[in-house]
């Protein structure tokens, strides 16, 4: 404490408290593009102009990791399992007590999703890192902070709640996906080349190659704006969400069901009773995605429904009840028997239909099948009915003939086109083979036509293939026998490269000499030795003789024949080294 007069007053200053590490205040909190926990220990790191893997070596971290761990050992733990501090009952309260100790930042908390990691299995977050390229592009235009938001970690996010765009997930400039620290991580850049990754119209996603549906977007869409809700409500959330909160909040949902029983809320939201009655009763939760897709039938936001927050009116909740029409679902639910996942273009079977269902259950998923059918009619490569009708969860094709029969009969005409055209494209491409040479392999040729394996080939053309295996044995075994030919000339000259040099430069395949002519490979490599023995021995002889030449040179001027003198006769000599230079001179001297 320090004591100054000013007049009559005296004021007293105290020294602010100080922070072993850099008091980096969090971007955005309270809002929906909040900044990570791993996203601001990236940052922190920046600001020390330290590597997050050097950063990690500070001692405050050394309670984090296992005791008498080394660098490598701490480094890769760590990368293995660094998603789970955004939130996680065994990580996530440990990094933000070491954190905010270190900064005396009070509000890190708010950085991760830890309020409500007890309400689903499983992890919330990704283990790759992906970003908006758009958002980072702002960003720097602007001139604001470069950092990485908690939405983009979240798995069940896949667009960006600013521009409603994909989020990408490998680098524009390695094509290279890599974890949410990597060691030389710079929010805004890769973390292996160090490119920037903004403005970047290449979009690197699975997601991005597979044609779905409107509705998917849409219930994406719903999934990205639902968990930004959850994401602004952090600094406010005093309590930890308990594992049986989805539990309570089913029961609830139960009661303003009619009748009010397990089987009908399960019909209602269009989920298997087994797993619905586990998550009530038993002890396990569902995923997050599970737990999302359940809210999106229900009609309820996720926040309110593990808050017990009901809507004003049976209108708002989307539910079916059996005694009325409701239409509000036909637009938003997606199609029934599937379960939307991340990353994945195919779909999971949920559940078929019972028996005992309701009139407006049928009669919604006889509107489903009928869109199906027409959507799969216009498309440009037709399904065949019965695909049609197992992919929106019914067992057979027996309803579909039953109620379309004109629409199943005109996508059976356009199938069985389709596959005749396929047929005779698939055709022409194997007699094409059979000209080339050398002739493709059949797995060569479905990668070509973008089937997953060479059965599809055999099935269809059997002949054909046939003949382009046995054309391709033929000209395996004359280009066996072109090769055994060039390594046998090869070991009757005297001057060859190395193995390797050699085989790059008369196109031969390394693997195939060694496989199927050892013995050449092994004389070839015995040759080249004795070669290079030779040239050594003739290279030595001839240094050897240029120094003797040199010291009886300087012999003759009445000169001490020194290194530095012989160099300065033939700068050359140097090459070889100074011991091999003064072995050389006292070779030179002896009579």
């Amino acid at each position: 404490m320090y004591r100054t007069d000013f007049g009559d007053s005296i004021c007293d200053i105290r020294m602010p408290p100080r922070s072993p590490l850099y008091s980096l205040p969090p971007i955005g909190v309270g809002t929906l593009l909040v900044e990570s926990l791993t996203g601001y220990l990236s940052r922190l790191a920046s600001a020390q102009a330290l590597t997050v893997s050097d950063f990690l070596d500070f001692k405050l971290f050394d309670s984090n990791h296992s005791a008498g761990a080394g660098h490598s050992t701490k480094r890769r733990f760590f990368q293995a399992g660094c998603h789970l501090l955004d939130g996680s009952e065994s990580h996530t309260q440990k990094w933000v007590d070491v954190l905010e100790s270190a900064t005396l930042q009070s509000n890190l908390r708010a950085l991760t999703l830890y309020p409500y990691i007890k309400i689903c299995e499983g992890s919330w977050f990704r283990t790759k890192r992906a970003w908006c390229p758009k958002c980072y592009e702002t960003w720097r235009c602007e001139q604001r902070i470069i950092y990485e938001p908690l939405m983009w970690n979240i798995k069940v996010v896949l667009l960006c709640p600013v521009h409603a765009t994909l989020l990408v997930d490998k680098c524009p400039h390695c094509h290279k996906a890599y974890g949410l620290l990597a060691g030389r991580s710079c929010p805004g850049y890769c973390g292996h080349c160090l490119g920037w990754l903004g403005a970047s119209d290449e979009v690197t996603t699975e997601e991005a190659s597979i044609n779905y549906p409107e509705i998917y977007w849409h219930y994406r869409y719903w999934c990205t704006t639902q968990v930004g809700w959850m994401v602004e409500s952090l600094p406010y959330i005093t309590v930890t969400f308990g594992r049986d909160t989805v539990s309570c909040a089913l029961s609830r949902c139960m009661k303003i069901v009619s009748p009010a029983s397990l089987s009908s809320l399960a019909t209602c939201i269009n989920c298997p009773r087994p797993s619905l009655a586990n998550w009530m009763y038993g002890p396990t939760r569902p995923r997050i995605q599970s737990f999302l897709r359940l809210c999106f039938q229900l009609g309820f936001s996720p926040f309110n429904l593990i808050s017990g927050i009901e809507p004003v009116d049976d209108s708002k909740r989307g539910i079916i009840h059996s005694s009325q029409t409701s239409e509000l679902t036909n637009d938003l639910v997606p199609p029934e028997g599937t379960v939307v996942t991340e990353g994945q273009g195919k779909s999971k079977k949920c559940c078929q239909p019972k028996p005992g269902q309701s009139r407006n259950t049928r009669l919604l998923r006889k509107k489903r099948l009928l869109h199906a059918l027409e959507e799969a009619l216009t498309s440009e490569f037709p399904a065949h009915p019965r695909q049609v009708a197992i992919s929106i969860g019914y067992s057979s094709i027996r309803e579909a003939l039953k109620y379309f029969p004109d629409l199943c009969a005109a996508l059976t005409l356009r199938s069985k086109e389709q596959v005749a055209k396929r047929g005779a494209v698939v055709r022409t491409t194997l007699e094409d083979a059979l000209q080339k040479f050398p002739p493709p392999t059949l797995d060569q040729l479905a990668k070509v036509l973008n089937m997953p394996n060479a059965c599809g080939l055999r099935i269809r053309e059997p002949v054909l293939c046939s003949q382009l295996v046995a054309r391709r044995k033929e000209w395996q075994i004359k280009n066996q026998e072109c090769v055994k030919d060039i390594l046998e000339r090869a070991l009757e000259r005297d001057n060859i490269p190395a193995f390797d040099k050699f085989c790059k430069a008369e196109r031969l395949s390394i693997e195939l000499i060694r496989a199927r002519f050892p013995e050449q490979k092994k004389a070839y490599e015995e040759r080249f030795r004795s070669l290079r023995a030779v040239k050594r021995q003739q290279q030595i002889e001839n240094f050897q003789h240029e120094v003797a030449r040199i010291v009886r040179l300087l012999r003759e001027r009445s000169e001490y024949p020194s290194a530095a003198r012989v160099l300065a006769e033939n700068p050359s000599l140097g090459s070889r080294g100074w011991y091999e230079l003064q072995v050389a001179i006292r070779m030179g001297q002896t009579p």
